[in-house]
């Protein structure tokens, strides 16, 4: 089933042009960053995990344990912390969706319970009120 068989009158909206990856690469380098150096313990851990078992006189189930519940703390420190990133301002993520020009992206016509053909598509599209 394809995704237009499922869009309905009330979710088809104007499509916005999807930015380049320069773009989103500009846009997102906080996020990449921090994803790359988030990685870094968990490659080097998995890399010599052997050796460190050895080293800290541990098996290396254990030591491999100890890696797991280390990830599970990961996942409930950002579940904890996601609220905080909520309150990041809705006008600073507007502006990395705005159009190269600068203006702000076309927003869809406000959805009313009568729908017409649309002369673009055989599906219905709503009026704006």
């Amino acid at each position: 089933m394809s995704v237009d068989a499922v869009k309905g009158p009330a979710t088809d909206k104007a499509e916005e042009p999807v930015p380049g990856d320069l773009r989103m690469a500009r846009t997102l380098w906080p996020v990449l960053l921090a994803s790359a150096v988030g990685l870094l313990p968990f490659t080097v851990f998995s890399t010599y995990l052997v050796p460190i078992a050895d080293e800290a006189g541990s098996g290396v189930a254990a030591m491999g344990g100890l890696r797991g519940l280390g990830g599970l703390a990961a996942l409930l420190v950002g579940t904890a912390l996601a609220p905080l990133i909520d309150r990041v301002p809705k006008e600073r993520a507007r502006r990395a969706r705005s159009s190269p020009s600068g203006r702000p992206p076309r927003s869809a016509p406000a959805a009313t319970s009568s729908c017409s053909p649309c002369s673009a598509c055989s599906s219905a599209r709503v009026r704006p009120s």
